[in-house]
């Protein structure tokens, strides 16, 4: 079952506040959720696929640098 953790824990399993993971010990996730430290998390409904790369953003063309021009020392 894929749970969320509510609280961050350590033992046989270590989860920090907020991860998402799959657990498929039933003993064990059963411990976890009767004492509150997960809840499971519903698959989402509709997912949108990823947009390709190519159209998510064109690069920018970067302006030429401008280097640095000494000024000329006139003789008098």
């Amino acid at each position: 079952m894929k749970v969320k953790a509510t609280k961050s824990f350590c033992g046989p399993l270590c989860m920090a506040i907020g991860e998402i993971r799959e657990i498929t010990d039933k003993d064990y996730l059963a411990d976890l959720l009767r004492a509150g430290y997960v809840v499971p998390v519903e698959p989402a409904k509709t997912e949108k696929p990823a947009a390709p790369a190519a159209e998510a953003e064109a690069p920018k063309a970067e302006a030429p640098k401008r280097g640095s021009r000494k000024k000329a020392v006139s003789a008098k």
